[in-house]
Order: C-alpha cells, then structure tokens, then sequence
C-alpha cells in the first residue's frame, strides 16, 4: 500500500467528482448507498484543499476507510449493478464509471 501523495488529493477529488457526476447522469430512482461515502471523501478533500491544511496525512486513513466501506461487497460499488436497457451510450458510461473507480483505487490504495 503507497503512501497518498500531497499533489494526488486534487486529482482524487476530482476524479471523485466525475464519479458521482455519472451516477447522477443515470436518474436513479435511489441513490447507491456506496454513493454517501464518496460524497463524504469529497468533502473532506475539498475541505484540506481549501484551507491549506497541513496535515494531510491523517486524511489518508480517513479516506482509506471510506473507500473501503464503499467497496462494501453487499452494499457497495461490488453490488451496484446499472439499469437493464442497455444503449451504447450506456456503455460508454459503465466504461468511464469503471476507469473512475480503478483511477480512485490507485489513488488510494497504489
């Protein structure tokens, strides 16, 4: 497991943000469950980026967590599953959704 790098937390956040961007794209009758610790990482990259802060390292774990539980294997990203009429431009979106979240694992995790 790398060590979260300073310069990474803006790409994360936005990378993040894209992620959340798609599954709003989709007009879900509920929000993915997985979705409120995505919005929670968000938050608080956002937050240590704009205030500066310092200790940023601490964040590491807190982001590892979130990450983690978002990756829950019942209710997480492992369960999400998208709607079932499947369009090309849908595909497309699966594709990015997937590449989102392989850039965020190798943010996070290395």
């Amino acid at each position: 497991m790398k060590a979260l790098r300073k310069e990474e937390l803006l790409p994360l956040k936005q990378t993040i943000e894209k992620v959340l961007q798609l599954i709003r794209k989709l007009n879900l009758n509920e929000i993915p469950y997985f979705t409120k610790f995505l919005e929670r990482m968000w938050y608080n990259l956002r937050t240590c980026i704009l205030v500066d802060y310092e200790g940023w390292e601490q964040l590491e774990k807190t982001l590892r967590r979130d990450w983690n539980e978002a990756n829950n294997i019942v209710v997480g990203i492992p369960a999400f599953q998208f709607p079932i009429d499947v369009t090309s431009e849908q595909k497309s979106i699966e594709y990015e959704f997937a590449n989102l979240l392989i850039d965020i694992e190798f943010y996070v995790n290395g």
